[in-house]
Order: structure tokens, then sequence, then C-alpha cells
């Protein structure tokens, strides 16, 4: 589960209204029920649940089926899925703050060429620590 990320995400973002939008299997389920534990009691809302067929490639009516008016969107995605939706999502003009969950942040994704990876710079996310961080701090841990 992803208990923290929900209060964290509350905390230090403005992120209040942000839907889930996240493969159909449970394994997913309960990451988003541990943010949402977090996320909802601190005022948090979860406008819309948005629960994508395992198989999916082409998520372009996914995309313009989310709500206008919410701050992030949570990804429950991993490896070549995640990177067919952030390619998709740039190329239709998203620009809502994305929140990761653990798959969406390993390694798969964060090796990737493109803009796919680009569309992580800035994601909060519970995961894994990469471990290509090229950053001091990274380099000390």
């Amino acid at each position: 589960m992803h208990m923290g990320l929900g209060d964290y995400i509350y905390t230090s973002s403005t992120s209040r209204r942000s839907p889930p939008w996240v493969r159909n299997y449970s394994f997913v389920y309960t990451q988003v029920f541990g943010l949402a534990l977090d996320y909802c009691p601190r005022g948090g809302q979860i406008t819309k649940r948005i629960w994508v067929p395992l198989g999916t490639k082409d998520f372009s009516s996914t995309i313009a089926a989310l709500p206008d008016d919410v701050d992030a969107i949570y990804l429950g995605l991993g490896g070549a899925d995640a990177i067919n939706f952030l390619n998709q999502y740039q190329q239709a003009g998203g620009n809502a703050k994305l929140i990761g969950g653990s798959i969406m942040v390993d390694q798969t994704i964060l090796s990737s060429k493109g803009k796919a990876k680009e569309a992580l710079v800035g994601v909060d996310a519970a995961g894994p620590f990469a471990d290509t961080w090229k950053t001091p701090s990274g380099r000390r841990s």
C-alpha cells in the first residue's frame, strides 16, 4: 500500500482533487487504497476512478475522459503501459501533475528513452529508490 503518499501529496502540494487512473487488477487496488487512506481524510477528493482493462495499448479515449478540473492524476501503470500512457498523454497536451505508483517509477520507465522519462521529472511517487539517480544526494544514499 501507499500509506504516507496521500499525506505527502496533500500537505506538500496543491493537489486537492485527483482521479486515480490505473490498471484493473488487485495489485494496484491496494496502492490506491493506501493512497486514499491518507489523502481523503485530510480533505483531498478523488473525483473519478478510471479502471483501464489489462491489455490496453491505446489510452486516447481514457485520456479524453479525464476530468478537466483536477490538480493531479495518480497512475498505477508500469513498464510499456506507463511508457505508452506517458507518451500519449503528452501528445494529447495533458498538463495535470502526475502522481506515480511504485511500478510507474521503476527502472523500466526511468531507463526509457524519450518523452516518457521526461514526463516523470517532478512526479511525486511511492516506490523504490532509483539506482541511476545522478544527483549528489542520490550518490550519497
